[in-house]
């Protein structure tokens, strides 16, 4: 499962034009939109649990739910953010779907976003048979299935119905009432089968690839790693080629003459071009705990919990 952000103010898409053109002009709702909230979930197999849409507002109005996605969830929250209540309800509402058992246990792979991990998600988890699985930080691009390829076609499909919704009806903007409607169009083209079966397989977790990645993924981070000690190596350039003045040049015969030329490179490509060293940064602010992959309803978690 992952949350998404869709606003009022859709990206216009390409259009065709006229050669050498400029400008040309195009259509959208407003120059600063409301953005809302949709938590998607998709399994190996290739089934969807229906969305559960986070309006950002005070009440919920039913009129916000009109032509959406069918067995979707409508909550509202002060600015339209995930929350640890939000997510219990998600989480009931995942647990209604997937029917997960003692003998069927369920794994969830999510983010380790703060709502995510509370308590009453934990107590709820292992009383339903839900094992949740968190992502190494800074890797969802890569490993989260839904970031992989579910939400690029989702969101360039729903940017489509907006400028289509739009160019049909003149003079009138998109608002949250209309969310649902256009989402559930852009919803019902991407989620397919293929979409859930391709973005487990492309993230390597099914079937299980652990070589899915390779060691040139992790060369970015080698700035990190490296020991930064703050001198600079010297380096230190041999055979060099002597420089001789034209008086003193005699001829010599050229049969004569011996190269001696050492083929082998002298320096190496690190000392040429240095992998870039991070310069200390004052801390201003109380630095948060390093996170990591773990299972947050594993038994050590619910001590770390109740110390909260």
């Amino acid at each position: 499962m992952d949350e998404t952000g869709i606003t009022t103010v859709q990206d216009p898409g390409k259009i065709i034009g006229s050669k050498r053109q400029k400008r040309i002009g195009s259509v959208t709702s407003w120059e600063r939109g409301k953005n809302n909230t949709v938590i998607c979930a998709m399994s190996a197999s290739g089934s969807f649990i229906p969305p559960l849409f986070i309006f950002p507002r005070k009440r919920m109005d039913m009129k916000l739910t009109k032509h959406g996605p069918p067995g979707a969830v409508y909550e509202c929250t002060k600015n339209g953010w995930t929350t640890e209540d939000i997510f219990m309800k998600w989480l009931k509402h995942f647990k209604n779907y997937s029917n997960p058992t003692k003998e069927n246990p369920v794994l969830l792979i999510l983010d380790n976003h703060g709502s995510h991990i509370s308590l009453q998600t934990y107590e709820f988890c292992r009383e339903n048979h839900i094992v949740m699985l968190s992502l190494p930080p800074h890797t969802s691009h890569r490993m989260q299935p839904l970031d992989v390829t579910f939400f690029g076609p989702l969101k360039t499909a729903f940017r489509r119905e907006c400028d289509n919704y739009i160019k049909s009806h003149a003079m009138i903007k998109i608002t949250p009432f209309e969310i649902a409607e256009l989402f559930n169009k852009a919803y019902s083209q991407v989620a397919t089968i293929q979409k859930g079966i391709s973005g487990f397989s492309a993230t390597g977790i099914f079937p299980l690839n652990p070589g899915i990645f390779t060691d040139e993924d992790f060369y970015a981070s080698m700035t990190f790693n490296q020991n930064n000690t703050g001198h600079e190596t010297p380096v230190i350039i041999e055979n060099e080629t002597p420089v001789i003045e034209n008086e003193n040049l005699t001829p010599t015969d050229s049969n004569n003459t011996h190269h001696s030329m050492d083929t082998s490179p002298s320096v190496s490509i690190q000392e040429i071009s240095p992998i870039p060293k991070i310069l200390p940064k004052r801390v201003i602010r109380r630095v948060a705990a390093k996170q990591h992959s773990s299972i947050l309803t594993a038994s050590p978690m619910k001590s770390k919990l109740e110390e909260r």
